[in-house]
């Protein structure tokens, strides 16, 4: 029987980009991924590295750093930082290590070696945290639904960068609903969402410092950690719902591969 060959995935730091430099000189270089299997190494950017310093930030909310610039421009590290990560970075950049290898062998049972395809763009997605990916359908959502109603301006608006879900949400539930009186916007538009926002807030409360959902889990792993979560703390009925709500996530979020897996 032919020994079955195993990838290899670490991160370093990749000295032959340009690092930032301080005034005191100090150099800091971009947190890489190195994947190698049957001889071929594919390098990625980190996800984990530059999410995880956003949510340890103190300004931190749900959509406050999603621009490319301010984004990429962390999860750089001096040598002597990438020897001595915080334990929360060191369990993300673990996480990172076994989503990578899961989704290897996950489609390598496909008969499907995601290095010879876009391997950044395929880890970029499957390793978007549950939280973020959450969030940006949920707008995108919310506007394709306003798209048809008197509320069109804020379609556009609405999945902007640094634009969050809930507070348009809110927004458009005050204007419609003040708690004795509501319109028919609200009962016919904005009301499906209320579980949507529910959902949000939950994942956002209990799966992004403590204990990092990503979104591969939700797809593939029924028994992953935030669909205990939602079984046990949920009825029936409202948690069969959100884990809808999560594999319409994913299939968003699946269908921008194309053909590609």
């Amino acid at each position: 029987m032919a020994r079955i060959k195993k990838i290899s995935v670490r991160h370093f730091l990749n000295k032959r980009l340009p690092p930032q430099k301080f005034d005191n000189n100090v150099l800091r270089y971009p947190l890489y991924i190195r994947l190698r299997y049957n001889n071929k190494p594919v390098e990625v950017r980190s996800i984990l590295a530059s999410i995880s310093w956003h949510l340890d930030s103190q300004d931190h909310k749900i959509y406050s750093f999603y621009s490319e610039v301010d984004f990429w421009d962390k999860g750089y590290f001096t040598e002597e930082e990438f020897d001595n990560l915080s334990e929360r970075l060191k369990t993300n950049l673990q996480k990172e290590i076994s989503g990578c290898e899961w989704l290897f062998y996950h489609y390598l049972n496909k008969n499907i070696n995601i290095l010879d395809y876009d391997t950044k763009r395929i880890l970029e997605i499957f390793l978007r945290p549950t939280f973020l990916a959450l969030e940006d359908y949920l707008k995108i959502l919310l506007a394709s639904t306003l798209n048809e109603t008197i509320y069109k301006p804020f379609s556009s608006w609405l999945i902007a960068p640094k634009i969050e879900f809930s507070k348009v949400f809110m927004m458009l539930k005050q204007i419609s609903n003040d708690g004795i009186n509501s319109t028919n916007f609200y009962r016919k538009i904005i009301k499906p969402y209320e579980e949507h926002n529910i959902l949000l807030e939950d994942v956002y409360e209990n799966f992004t410092k403590r204990n990092l959902s990503l979104l591969y889990e939700c797809m593939f792993k029924d028994d992953s950690n935030i669909h205990q979560h939602i079984d046990a703390n949920y009825a029936k009925l409202t948690a069969q719902q959100y884990r809808t709500i999560l594999k319409l996530t994913g299939d968003f979020y699946y269908r921008q591969l194309g053909f590609m897996l």
